[in-house]
C-alpha cells in the first residue's frame, strides 16, 4: 500500500459536484464521501485537460481551429497506446 496521499486541488472547479455524486452513486449503488467526489472532479477535470490538449495538437498538425470529435477520439486512443 503506498503511503502518499492524493491532494485535493485547491482551485475553483467549473463541474458541479452534485452531477458526480450522482453519477458515482448510479454507477456502484453505494454512498460515495464528499472528499472522494471531490477526488472524482479533480481525476475528471484532469483528464479533459489533457485529451483536450491532445485534440488540440491534432488540430494544429491538420491546420485546423475547431477541435473535432474525431480528433477526441484519435487523442483518446493515442492515450491508450501510451503516446
Amino acid at each position: 500500500m503506498s503511503t502518499q496521499k492524493t491532494k485535493l486541488k485547491n482551485k475553483s472547479s467549473q463541474l458541479p459536484l452534485a452531477p458526480i455524486l450522482r453519477l458515482m452513486k448510479e454507477a456502484t449503488g453505494m454512498l460515495v464521501s464528499e472528499k472522494a467526489a471531490l477526488l472524482m472532479r479533480d481525476l475528471l477535470e484532469e483528464t479533459i485537460e489533457r485529451l483536450a490538449e491532445s485534440a488540440a495538437d491534432i488540430a494544429k498538425i491538420a491546420n485546423k481551429k475547431t477541435i473535432t470529435d474525431e480528433m477526441l477520439k484519435v487523442a483518446k486512443k493515442n492515450r491508450e497506446r501510451g503516446r
